[in-house]
């Protein structure tokens, strides 16, 4: 008798716990979607000032700055794309 309560305690532990870890799964991936397309954001707007500077002051003195910085701006937005579509899809 009491080994068949046991029993059916763990049973429902099982399925209790199975079912918080694949809401849990879910909530993660939804929250690293979210800071993925936060950072992305944010990269994308750098990005777009980066392009601009680059079209606009590419003859100037300051040529090797802008230069830098758009390779700064580009190793960002290759650690985003890694971290999250890399991951999604292999």
């Amino acid at each position: 008798m009491l080994k068949q309560k046991v029993r059916e305690s763990e049973q429902e532990f099982y399925e209790a716990r199975t079912n918080v870890q694949a809401q849990y799964q879910r909530l993660v991936k939804r929250r690293n979607v979210r800071v993925a397309l936060l950072k992305s954001a944010v990269i994308f707007s750098v990005r777009v000032s980066a392009a601009w500077l680059f079209r606009r002051q590419r003859n100037s003195v300051y040529s090797p700055i802008i230069d830098a910085f758009e390779v700064a701006v580009l190793l960002p937005t290759f650690a985003v794309i890694q971290e999250s579509l890399l991951e999604r899809f292999f």
